[in-house]
């Protein structure tokens, strides 16, 4: 009988369901129901899925700017961790949830751990540069990436080779005309998108030989990091410098040159040898 009833066309399905409301009520509705004539709309269980995208980073020792081989990389989200190495450059590439902070354990013989926090809504899909410092002088740190380094530099997949080493220094002294504060925005441009953006910096410079630190970098705005300058040559109004990254998750081993034009206005540009980025502009004397 029920089969018959479910083959009735639909204005009599329409009436019958009236009929059984006013002398059934709500129990017949129910009998109705529960004989599946009439069925309930399915509701979803299913839970949104996770998107995934590529992070990308080397790991190098804080004191001595080399890239490390075969570090431990556990990240820790969501459920179980998971584990990964670096290869020989100390470059490794993970997959990570979108919109989720993970948590990236760096681990090796000889090195302190270090734990990083990486969240792709305040970090772009850059290559970064994460820390590792040796046992005997360093201790456990827990550090934030920022939103992006001035030095990031590539968004490939594959494994660039090693970094460049700081070229031989010759002979000149900074003087005082370099000497002081300086301040001002440079103009990080990135020839693979030809993309732009300000970097608020500030400079400071003393007398020095070359070969010998003479000044710092802060980069203030919108990365935060900061920088020894170590003198490689000095001749015709033209220093150049070694950068090496104390403070931060940017990038080692780039060549600044700066040039005096008069006084008070110094020409500042930031290279590295394979890098898409460049960082120039001009600062005045504070």
């Amino acid at each position: 009988m029920l089969q018959n009833l479910r083959n009735l066309p639909l204005l009599v399905k329409v009436l019958l369901l009236a009929l059984v409301v006013v002398t059934g009520g709500y129990a017949g509705i129910e009998f109705l129901i529960s004989r599946n004539f009439i069925p309930l709309s399915p509701t979803s269980t299913e839970s949104p899925s996770v998107e995934y995208e590529n992070f990308n980073f080397y790991v190098e020792d804080r004191q001595e700017s080399k890239v490390i081989p075969r570090v431990q990389v556990q990240i820790i989200s969501d459920g179980p961790p998971t584990l990964s190495q670096t290869d020989n450059n100390g470059y490794s590439e993970i997959s990570i949830p979108k919109r989720k902070t993970v948590k990236i354990l760096l681990s090796k013989d000889g090195y302190q751990t270090a734990n990083y926090q990486v969240n792709l809504q305040t970090t772009l899909n850059t290559t970064k540069t994460f820390y590792l410092e040796p046992n005997s002088t360093a201790s456990n740190r827990n550090l934030v990436v920022p939103p992006q380094s001035s030095q990031s530099t590539s968004t490939t997949t594959s494994s660039p080779g090693e970094k460049p080493a700081p070229s031989t220094a010759t002979g000149g002294t900074l003087t005082g005309k370099y000497v002081g504060k300086w301040f001002g925005n440079l103009i990080q441009k990135n020839s693979q998108d030809n993309s732009s953006q300000d970097i608020k910096v500030e400079i400071q410079l003393k007398n020095g030989n070359v070969g010998s630190k003479v000044g710092s970098v802060a980069y203030k705005y919108p990365y935060y990091c900061t920088s020894d300058l170590i003198l490689q040559s000095l001749k015709l109004g033209t220093a150049q410098f070694f950068e090496n990254i104390t403070v931060g998750s940017c990038i080692s081993n780039g060549t600044i040159t700066m040039n005096l034009i008069g006084d008070d206005i110094l020409d500042v540009k930031w290279e590295r040898s394979g890098s898409p980025m460049t960082v120039s502009g001009s600062v005045t004397r504070q």
